[in-house]
């Protein structure tokens, strides 16, 4: 048993390839490709510069006060804008002061 020859070990696994040399070899390969086939860019260039009616940005109409409150809610209640505006200021004073009373106790 003394006279044996150790066996030698299998070599090591190759290392996991790096996903960022893959994505380069493959966008180089895609660069010399589209160089042989006499093309200007990689990408299609011509055709993304091209508006089309689903790409075209139209901004918003500005909104007035009057637009946030409820034209249906105007008419039941019988208030002008401003009244339903001025109403709306007074609610949201009254619960901030019962919320800084509220913090106020707990702290």
């Amino acid at each position: 048993l003394q006279n044996q020859v150790p066996k030698p070990l299998p070599p090591p696994p190759p290392p996991p390839e790096n996903p960022r040399k893959l994505i380069h070899s493959h966008l180089y390969l895609k660069y010399i490709n589209s160089i042989q086939n006499g093309t200007q860019y990689l990408s299609s260039f011509q055709s993304s510069q091209i508006v089309r009616s689903s790409s075209r940005f139209s901004p918003p109409e500005p909104l007035t006060p009057g637009d946030w409150v409820c034209p249906e809610a105007l008419r039941r209640s019988g208030m002008s804008v401003a009244d339903a505006l001025w109403n709306l200021r007074d609610h949201l004073m009254e619960d901030s002061v019962k919320l800084a009373r509220v913090v106020e106790k707990h702290t």
